[in-house]
């Protein structure tokens, strides 16, 4: 079995071949360390109105990959998205699972069954975790051999990396074509050592958290991925002030550039709060911790609690718990949020 090495699964997320397609076969390709017998799928989705936008790619298992376009045609898209909840946590396969899914799409157990086919319940042995963010949605999946199972540590990982999923999905679909130094929409373009060697006018207050991100990113990448390639990889940030990414790209002289992008989590009838406030209540709504909050959008643990409440206060709400019920549309129906 391959070594697994998160921060190369990392740098694979970052990495921009032309197609998605290529870029989900290379995530999938580079998680094969976690390979439990039966091989890796990764998939996104983007809903938009009654059409569902679909890439695949894998890592061993081709027929597997070929069965996912046929549950997502034969199924209407509120099912698939209610099928694709983002939960953000490394799920199983199997009967529990189909009953819950069934029960979300108000469906019986065997009309769900009957419309998924063996697509019902995942595999029964399979690991899979699923993000996402307004419309879009990206997905893991560990097809696994009977008792073969994934260790804690592999687990958390699987956890945190769903961040940086989440966020380059939702790049990916925004930019189209692979970003370059001068282009004029980067907020920013630094060097591996942290320089700023461009900076828009609204990331100016952003500079020192995108300068800090990348110099924890290359240190990442450097000896603490073999002394402790876990904390290397909770080093690398998925977001900074959570709105920007920051992609690689290396120009025809060969020189490296780290490019900030702006890169919002984005729904609909919120209008009343900041774009942080905005992220930290949907995450809130899907059950995600106020820590994992502040990993997934590149903010102080203190930050993400008081963004949360002051959600929660300006929709004039008594609790977190009553956000599940204000963001409950954009759960149930992706494509009613904006892009």
């Amino acid at each position: 079995m391959a070594r697994f090495d998160p921060i190369a699964l990392t740098e694979a997320l970052y990495h921009w071949p032309s197609t998605h397609g290529e870029w989900l076969t290379g995530i999938a390709d580079a998680a094969r360390g976690l390979d439990l017998g039966e091989g890796i799928l990764a998939y996104t989705l983007h809903f938009a109105g009654d059409h569902i936008g679909l890439a695949t790619g894998h890592y061993r298992t081709p027929e597997y990959a070929a069965r996912v376009p046929e549950w997502v045609k034969r199924c209407p898209p509120a099912v698939t998205a209610l099928a694709n909840i983002p939960l953000g946590r490394v799920r199983k396969g199997g009967e529990a699972l189909a009953r819950e899914n069934a029960r979300r799409t108000g469906m019986s157990l065997g009309e769900y069954v009957q419309l998924m086919g063996d697509a019902s319940g995942m595999a029964p042995d399979a690991n899979f975790i699923i993000g996402g963010s307004g419309s879009d949605r990206c997905a893991m999946v560990l097809l696994a051999k009977p008792r073969r199972v994934l260790a804690v540590a592999q687990r958390h990982f699987l956890e945190t990396f769903v961040a940086h999923f989440v966020g380059m999905t939702r790049l990916r679909r925004l930019l189209g074509a692979a970003p370059e130094s001068g282009s004029p929409t980067n907020a920013a373009v630094l060097d591996p050592k942290g320089r700023v060697l461009h900076l828009s006018p609204e990331a100016q207050d952003a500079a020192p958290s995108l300068t800090h991100a990348v110099l924890r990113s290359e240190q990442a990448r450097g000896k603490l991925r073999r002394s402790d390639p876990m904390e290397a990889q909770r080093m690398w940030r998925a977001m900074v002030e959570g709105e920007y990414s920051i992609v690689e790209t290396v120009e025809r002289d060969g020189k490296r550039y780290l490019l900030a992008r702006k890169n919002p989590h984005r729904l609909g009838s919120l209008g009343k709060l900041t774009s942080l406030e905005v992220a930290c209540a949907y995450h809130t709504a899907l059950g995600h911790s106020q820590k994992f909050i502040a990993y997934e959008l590149g903010v102080s643990l203190s930050r993400a609690v008081r963004a949360t409440e002051a959600a929660v206060r300006k929709l004039r709400l008594q609790n977190k718990e009553e956000l599940v019920r204000v963001l409950s549309h954009v759960l149930r129906a992706p494509a009613d949020a904006s892009s």
